[in-house]
């Protein structure tokens, strides 16, 4: 079995959940979003399509060797 870990995507739930937090903090959302971009090494937030993707390799037969593996999609920000 392997898993897929996405990080913050951008998504409705996470622009909803950061805008609730922003608007507590008296900061935009437009600057809550960067601030989170920029925690990541690769300073962006993670696409759908970028999780997608993994998940496609993950099901092709490209993978059909990797096993027990955790497939950290999240720019760098979690990196034991």
């Amino acid at each position: 079995a392997n898993c897929v870990c996405p990080g913050a995507v951008d998504t409705a739930m996470l622009r909803a959940s950061t805008q609730v937090a922003a608007e507590a903090a008296g900061r935009s959302l437009e600057d809550a979003l960067r601030e989170r971009a920029a925690a990541t090494p690769l300073r962006r937030l993670q696409s759908a399509d970028s999780i997608a993707s993994a998940v496609l390799f993950l099901a092709s037969d490209d993978a059909r060797d990797v096993t027990g593996q955790a497939i950290e999609v999240d720019g760098g920000e979690f990196m034991p």
